[in-house]
């Protein structure tokens, strides 16, 4: 197993601390990316997103809570919901990662991290082919499971990721992750909110 850590997006706040813990708790080969090196893609047209939304989310039942949820974001006008861009960023930060590795990491570079087994979690992902995801628990607290994806740390599989530019992506960051790294059209995600947090959220001062 040889990992690569995609550290792409933003930088923001206290960089160094957000560094620190990565390299503390993920020491492999690290690359990074952000919206500095590739601009901002242009998102899907307005058409692309309906219909993205009606192939991933209005498939399931009424009632599920995901459909819910995503429903209300896109009746409410979030259809160009900026957080799809970090799946572009991933995607390109992955093309400067060599063949040969074939587990990735990917990390926003504004999160911190926390105690925790993280080599466990890597090769239980790595051998059984999961997705795990780390942080942003929005989705698990509104009982939002399904086709969800935690998005500060993922850990997959290289070939999991699909080319987000020809891939039907809905309008929430949550579901496009679902969509770039699902194997199967049932599969869920393993999502684990308590070891790291957003540097931003952090008070620095205590």
């Amino acid at each position: 197993m040889d990992v690569a850590v995609c550290i792409s997006g933003e930088f923001r706040g206290n960089t160094e601390l957000c560094m620190e813990s990565i390299r503390k708790y993920l020491p492999y080969d690290q690359f990074e990316h952000t919206w500095a090196d590739t601009p901002i893609p242009e998102l899907p047209s307005m058409e692309t997103f309906i219909l993205a939304f009606n192939t991933w989310i209005a498939c399931l039942p009424p009632n599920n809570p995901t459909r819910i949820w995503f429903t209300r974001k896109l009746d409410s006008g979030k259809r160009f919901h900026e957080r799809i861009y970090q799946v572009y960023n991933h995607w390109h930060c992955m093309q400067q990662v060599p063949e040969h590795y074939d587990m990735i990491i990917r990390v926003r570079p504004d999160v911190v991290l926390y105690e925790h087994n993280w080599q466990r979690d890597l090769e239980s992902a790595h051998f059984n082919d999961f997705v795990i995801g780390y942080g942003s628990g929005q989705g698990p607290r509104v009982g939002v499971t399904e086709r969800f994806a935690a998005d500060h740390v993922i850990m997959h599989r290289r070939y999991r990721m699909r080319n987000p530019y020809e891939t039907l992506l809905p309008s929430s960051g949550h579901v496009a992750w679902w969509v770039c790294l699902h194997k199967h059209i049932d599969e869920q995600f393993i999502n684990n909110d308590s070891v790291c947090k957003l540097e931003r959220n952090i008070d620095t001062l205590q």
